[in-house]
């Protein structure tokens, strides 16, 4: 029996990404978003050559939020970290969702871990934001 083949589409500008209800605009061209962890699991390995495994119960990501340097969602996150310093005001709800498939990001406890590196020079760059998003509830999914 032939499996039918479907044409999937991705689509970087139906990827919905917001953090304390600023929506982000001017993403940087090529990976934009970047969403790492630690292992789920650590081995244990007893003298006698048995293997155990430890769940780490680990939920919380880091996010990197890469933007083009003339993107105002870079003053409104260097707002919103100004804020979280002065007044522990900055943490709330970070969420990337691509609109045209099932991948799902969520934390309601998200904040940015640091001001942005950035530089400038003879061409338009780049500026990456450092996110910490405890308690993480995410999918890596398809398209449609």
């Amino acid at each position: 029996m032939a499996v039918d083949k479907i044409l999937r589409t991705f689509d970087p500008k139906k990827i919905s990404i917001t953090f304390l209800n600023i929506i982000v605009t001017g993403i940087a061209e090529g990976d934009f978003v970047e969403s790492t962890g630690e292992d789920g699991f650590e081995m244990r390995k007893g003298s006698a050559g048995d293997e155990d495994r430890v769940n780490k119960n680990e939920t919380g990501r880091d996010v990197n939020i890469t933007l083009m340097n003339t993107s105002i969602t870079n003053d409104a996150f260097s707002a919103a970290f100004a804020a979280d310093a002065a007044n522990n005001t900055g943490k709330g709800p970070l969420t990337i969702k691509d609109l045209n498939g099932t991948t799902l990001l969520f934390s309601s406890q998200a904040y940015i871990k640091k001001k942005a590196d950035w530089t400038r020079g003879d061409s338009a760059g780049t500026t990456v934001w450092n996110f910490r998003a405890p308690q993480v509830v995410e999918n890596v999914g398809g398209n449609a």
